[in-house]
């Protein structure tokens, strides 16, 4: 899960735990076993994950379970750490195996842009989940809005701050700069200022990517601001060492994340209370109609939506932390919980998609995006 999604290469091995998503597990992993319709039979479709995480796991079951609706094999494919051009290379195998459609997290997007217009200039059919690449032929992306998530884990500060609050909140970022992760602080700072406007939400604190260093980061983060009233963290790995930072430093501040929720373990540990919220971006509902998208366009000669289709996120908290976890851990309660939604955003993907362009996701006029619910 981990979000951003979310790298430039240069940065890749720090950037990998800060994608508000991302998963595969470093070879293929195949699946024939169909339980719908038989218009994909005999047919292949793939995802490629961005590297080894819960959050692309999650991705590539609703995925798999949009394929065997038409009977189709499907694999999931990707790079155990993250390493786009692994990843790419992993695409062009699945293309070359046969794959008719492939769903990818495509980071960073430029780099996606010749291989994917190579795939698609011989009849595959390319969608990117969370991660768009502009320009590929790549025309629909799913995934939630980066600016609209960090405004709706404010939300969850604002009930526990006083409209009369003053001092200071601190984001961490794992990796400056990083758009898909300086879009949610953002939201959160913005939605700040218009409800709490005596709170300055200050310039972010570069962390760290690998988790013992992170949470050493946040440890010296919080000794430095000790009076802040609350921290909150933009990558994957925040969620747990932020919890552990916290039980160590003792205090009543506020802690929260804009990414890590996609791991059902981390989730659980919101449960305690120690920590307000964070977000999960619902990688089952992106695989799904990502994948149906792609079945329609591969097996049915239907035209691609063109834009971007807001799949929506949740956020966790102490009071649905078990439940959230639970259908992260099961793909058959993901599935019970978002089909009928997904079912009715590929009705309607063409009006959907018509609303926005695919990078709209991270755009600053999306913070009051309307968050879509099952």
């Amino acid at each position: 899960m981990s979000h951003s999604p979310r790298l430039l290469i240069a940065g890749a091995a720090l950037a990998a735990t800060a994608l508000l998503a991302g998963c595969s597990s470093g070879g293929a992993a195949s699946s024939t076993d169909g339980s719908g319709g038989s218009d994909g039979a005999g047919q292949k479709l793939a995802m490629v994950g961005l590297y080894a995480a819960p959050y692309t796991d999650g991705v590539a079951d609703g995925a798999k379970a949009a394929a065997d609706l038409d009977g189709a094999e499907f694999t999931q494919y990707g790079p155990v750490t993250l390493d786009p051009n692994k990843a790419i290379s992993d695409f062009q195998n699945a293309v070359a195996a046969g794959a008719t459609g492939v769903l990818v997290q495509a980071f960073p997007g430029d780099l996606w842009v010749a291989p994917i217009k190579k795939a698609t200039g011989v009849g595959v059919t390319v969608a990117t989940s969370d991660v768009p690449s502009v320009g590929s032929g790549a025309l629909t992306n799913v995934g939630p809005q980066k600016v609209a998530m960090g405004a709706a884990l404010a939300d969850e500060y604002i009930k526990q701050l006083p409209e009369d609050a003053t001092g200071i909140i601190v984001p961490g970022i794992c990796v400056a700069g990083l758009r898909s992760l300086t879009a949610p602080i953002e939201g959160f700072t913005t939605r700040m200022e218009q409800e709490r406007p005596g709170i300055d939400v200050i310039e972010a604190e570069v962390t760290a990517g690998d988790p013992p260093s992170n949470f050493a980061a946040w440890q010296r983060i919080q000794a430095k601001y000790p009076d802040a009233l609350g921290f909150v963290g933009a990558c994957d790995q925040d969620l747990t060492n932020m919890v552990k930072m916290k039980q160590q430093a003792g205090g009543d501040f506020l802690i929260g994340v804009t990414a890590g929720g996609d791991d059902p373990v981390a989730a659980k540990s919101i449960a305690g209370g120690e920590m307000v919220g964070a977000v999960t971006q619902r990688p089952w509902l992106q695989g799904y109609v990502g994948m149906r998208l792609i079945a329609n366009t591969a097996f049915r000669d239907a035209a691609q939506p063109e834009g971007w289709i807001n799949t929506g996120f949740d956020i966790v908290t102490p009071d649905n932390a078990e439940e959230i976890a639970s259908l992260l851990e099961d793909p058959a309660v993901a599935q019970k919980t978002f089909e009928a939604l997904g079912d009715t955003m590929v009705d309607d993907a063409d009006a959907l998609a018509s609303e926005h362009p695919v990078d709209y996701l991270t755009e600053s006029d999306g913070i009051d995006t309307e968050n879509p619910m099952p």
